[in-house]
């Protein structure tokens, strides 16, 4: 078994009850109509730090370099496992939270609109999965090992915070921008609006309005997809370069 499949069956064992649980201790009050779209959202989340994990594996048993033929191969099957995953997860995601809603929460008012919706945002869900396993098959493919992908995400990491730090110490304009999260809640819902505390002054304007930005779908989505095509692109001229030399 390689260390990939090895990995997605860890995913299995440690997500499937941990999931059970969350969705079991919902509270009466949860309304899938209004609530669900932000499960999505946090499943999406999980899969796809997961499926960056997944992608590490994949890339690294590769321990010499893969020429340009290998990295694509390696690549789609690393997709089509991860779509496989995501679908199979999400339908079971979906189905445990209609279940235990039915049961203790609420599902007045879904309508077929609701449910076109919540599977509009599983996509985008899944298209956020499949960019971070890309990612971090395309990292560890240029380090030629695992710990060289594993390094990237806690640099990554380490790098938020150091950008928060020095973001608050310069009271920088729009810091948001700077996170990713921001990024992926704009993708995966329509639009995030951020305001600019510092734009008003109720002393003298007491009716002043905030200035704000709005990051959009489509701003997030190219970037994100921008990204992902960059560390690709860079990998597959590495994977041709090993191939030439």
């Amino acid at each position: 078994m390689t260390p990939a499949r090895r990995l997605v069956r860890l995913v299995l064992i440690l997500l499937l009850p941990l999931a059970a649980i969350f969705v079991w201790s919902l509270p009466d009050s949860f309304d899938v109509r209004y609530e669900f779209s932000y499960m999505i959202m946090l499943f999406a989340v999980i899969l796809a730090t997961a499926a960056y994990l997944i992608g590490v594996a994949s890339a690294g048993a590769e321990h010499y370099g893969m020429t340009t033929a290998e990295f694509g191969t390696g690549l789609a099957r690393l997709l089509g496992l991860l779509t496989a995953l995501t679908l199979l997860l999400g339908a079971l995601w979906t189905g445990a939270f209609r279940i235990v809603a039915g049961l203790r929460g609420t599902t007045d008012g879904l309508t077929t609109g609701d449910w076109l919706s919540f599977g509009l945002t599983g996509l985008r869900g899944l298209g956020l999965v499949l960019a971070s396993g890309a990612v971090g098959f395309a990292v560890t493919s240029l380090g030629r090992r695992i710990s060289v992908g594993l390094l990237a995400l806690v640099a990554a990491a380490v790098a938020q915070g150091a950008v928060g730090v020095v973001t608050g110490v310069a009271d920088t304009t729009w810091a948001e921008l700077y996170f990713s999260p921001m990024w992926v809640g704009a993708w995966m819902t329509e639009e995030v609006e951020m305001i600019d505390p510092a734009s008003c002054d109720f002393e003298r304007v007491p009716d002043c309005a905030f200035d704000t930005l709005t990051l959009t779908r489509p701003m997030a989505g190219s970037a994100i997809a921008a990204l992902t095509i960059m560390v690709v692109g860079v990998a597959v001229w590495a994977a041709h370069r090993r191939a030439d030399d």
